[in-house]
């Protein structure tokens, strides 16, 4: 019982202060800042050695098979900690692709688009939006089918990499609404 009791305050420890290794590692990498990538692998590597010392420790007074309990309860400490970085951290749309805009166009699509509206979106930003339009295809692959939409929420590099009678489908058929960072949003005229 006073395993699981650890495990709240634990899990915390590592939220807060290692935040998600993902998001930090390809931020310091694409910032091409190597020293802030440096230490933060150092201050990652150390505060996981100081919990797992402290948990071994914790163990082996219990009686229990030291080294793996502790290497287990790490494990869940931070798997549960990696999945709480990433249901808040918006880090996909932010960090992975390099993408300016994401938290506006999320914001965008919950307060102006309709939920009945038939919509192209990209899938993170829908899963970060929390709404479910009809599900499509990223526009690069079903730009054949373009009329049908009344939205075109889209990455500007994959409007750009249209082939010029696709990319005169959309202009026909839609104005382009507004323009958030990396993305594009346009509306059926």
């Amino acid at each position: 019982n006073y395993a699981f009791a650890l495990m709240p305050p634990v899990t915390l420890i590592i939220f807060l202060v290692l935040g998600d290794p993902l998001y930090q590692a390809i931020g310091s990498y694409r910032s091409l800042s190597m020293g802030r990538l440096y230490s933060y692998l150092l201050l990652y590597l150390s505060m996981n050695l100081a919990l797992f010392a402290a948990l071994y420790a914790f163990f082996s007074v219990r009686g229990f098979k030291a080294f793996p309990a502790s290497l287990l309860y790490m494990s869940v400490c931070s798997s549960l900690s990696l999945f709480a970085n990433q249901a808040i951290g918006q880090y996909q749309t932010r960090s992975q692709y390099g993408e300016k805009g994401a938290i506006e166009t999320v914001s965008f699509i919950r307060s102006e688009i309709p939920l009945s509206s038939r919509v192209i979106v990209p899938g993170d930003i829908g899963f970060y939006a929390g709404v479910k339009f009809a599900k499509a295809s990223p526009i690069e692959e079903g730009s054949a089918t373009v009329p049908e939409w009344d939205w075109i929420v889209e990455r500007r590099a994959n409007i750009i990499r249209l082939k010029p009678e696709d990319m005169g489908a959309i202009y026909a058929n839609y104005r382009l609404f507004k323009s958030i960072g990396s993305y594009e949003i346009y509306r059926r005229r």
